[in-house]
């Protein structure tokens, strides 16, 4: 293991804290007009179902998985993608970045990645994930695709040879979405901060999971797109907000409110927080963000989790995955 010593550890600590400062000045005056931009390459998770439609604008025989890392940070695709290399020399990466929804939580950026909508257009399942494949449904079949040529998958486990090739081999197949779940439940166990984080995403990408399907994907034609709904970072606990019932999401890099009064009650007790307009979300999800690495936890407790604006958790990969 190799030890940073102590000098280079505090400048790196405020080489963090300047960028999360400057980050999150660009987001106040720049982020609000991300999802109005061309899709062409996507700018936000939001614009990847219509980027891959543009992809089969005309060209009736292509097909394509996209494949959504759940939890997965620029770092831990690193990682994966050294496993990836190593396997199979003869793939080539083409590497984007698009910004998730803030707050950077699976509900809100996870849906709107395969809804090819922003949130404010799924108010009613605003705080689930039950209605991802319908969202991918919906998009597709007003893409002009047929029921029988989408599909979705969401893996809690890796899927074994026969369930990928289950998924790959129907004859009329040409749009597949697929949530793997794996990195984001390592990140909620994650008792080691990101350091044991990222070792354990090693360990999953070395069992190739993810580089079998990509194999068979580009096997039998697909174009393959890898990306995620939101990344990591290790925080400080600040203490728990005692909000009661006000709260309507209770995250622990930021807390959801359906009114002004509730959130500016918390704010009074917690003055380093930041609140959020509703920039494509619903009109009544107002956003209290803990500042910087912070986080609502036990105060001094570290924990690996995502939901707030750091670069770390609001910009992650887009990849297409295809052979030299």
């Amino acid at each position: 293991k190799i030890q940073i010593p102590e000098k280079y550890t505090e400048r790196i600590s405020t080489a963090q804290d300047t960028m999360d400062r400057n980050f999150l000045v660009w987001l106040q005056n720049r982020y609000s007009g991300l999802n109005a931009m061309a899709p062409n390459p996507p700018v936000m998770v939001s614009h990847i179902p219509r980027y891959l439609s543009r992809r089969m604008d005309g060209n009736p025989d292509c097909k394509v998985l996209f494949i959504l890392v759940d939890g997965m940070a620029v770092e831990q695709w690193l990682a994966i993608k050294r496993d990836m290399e190593v396997r199979n020399a003869e793939w080539k990466f083409d590497e984007n970045y698009v910004f998730a929804w803030a707050p950077s939580l699976t509900s809100f950026s996870r849906q709107s990645a395969f809804a090819g909508k922003p949130p404010v257009f799924f108010p009613s399942s605003i705080f689930s994930t039950d209605r991802e494949k319908s969202h991918w449904s919906a998009f597709w079949n007003g893409n002009g695709l047929k029921t029988d040529e989408i599909r979705f998958e969401k893996y809690t486990q890796d899927p074994d040879q026969a369930g990928i090739e289950r998924l790959l081999n129907e004859p009329d197949m040409r749009a597949i979405g697929v949530i793997l779940t794996q990195v984001d439940s390592i990140m909620h166990g994650a008792c080691l901060g990101s350091a044991g984080m990222m070792t354990q995403v090693g360990l999953w990408a070395s069992q190739s999971a993810m580089a079998n399907i990509v194999e068979m994907a580009l096997l039998k034609g697909f174009e393959v797109y890898i990306s995620s709904d939101h990344g990591n970072v290790e925080s400080v606990g600040i203490g728990r907000p005692s909000e009661g019932v006000e709260a309507e999401l209770r995250g622990q890099r930021v807390r959801i409110f359906d009114n002004p009064d509730s959130r500016a009650r918390v704010r009074a007790l917690f003055p380093e927080t930041i609140e959020w307009p509703p920039n494509g979300l619903p009109e009544n999800c107002l956003a209290l963000f803990a500042a910087g690495r912070a986080a609502f936890a036990p105060k001094g407790e570290r924990i690996v989790t995502h939901g707030g604006l750091s670069l770390q958790e609001m910009i992650v990969p887009f990849i297409r995955v295809g052979l030299n």
